[in-house]
């Protein structure tokens, strides 16, 4: 059995081709960290290691406080580069293109956060440009969990 390193991960990830999965939506992503936000741990899932943020640490177990579920795909399929930001928003679903460099795809109700980034946007383009959009979806996913309490909250009360 091969032990998952990050670099064995990454090349596997970059030989991850399957026909009927043509928008990567089920690649591997063998490489799990948390990331603290304010006094909440996000987990971040991803098949290149350069995708983690600054702050992202390693664990052994599966924690049972996570607010916010991250999948970040490398997709080494698309070499596009990274275009100006557009949104999409439609109730609880956000979506957020930067060309067909990357697009990210987030449900606040789910509080589930998906981007699949392609293979020539580098550290500093992920840092400067995507993680700042993933910051807040992160935090525009608590708030959509806090609005939707207070919302079962008040109907409790009116019953």
């Amino acid at each position: 059995m091969e032990l998952m390193t990050a670099e064995s991960a990454t090349k596997r990830a970059a030989r991850y081709q399957d026909p009927l999965d043509l928008l990567q939506r089920f690649a591997p992503v063998p490489l799990v960290r948390m990331l603290a936000v304010d006094d909440e741990l996000v987990r971040i899932a991803t098949n290149d290691e350069t995708l983690f943020p600054d702050g992202a640490f390693a664990i052994k177990s599966q924690p049972d406080a996570v607010s916010v579920q991250w999948t970040l795909v490398r997709d080494f399929g698309n070499s596009a580069p990274l275009e100006a930001a557009t949104e999409l928003r439609i109730e609880q679903v956000v979506t957020v293109f930067f060309g067909p460099g990357c697009v990210i795809g987030a449900d606040l109700a789910l509080k589930t956060i998906a981007a699949f980034i392609g293979e020539n946007v580098s550290e500093e383009q992920f840092r400067a440009d995507i993680a700042p959009v993933l910051a807040e979806l992160t935090a525009a996913c608590r708030k959509a969990d806090r609005e939707t309490h207070e919302e079962h909250q008040l109907e409790r009360g009116r019953v």
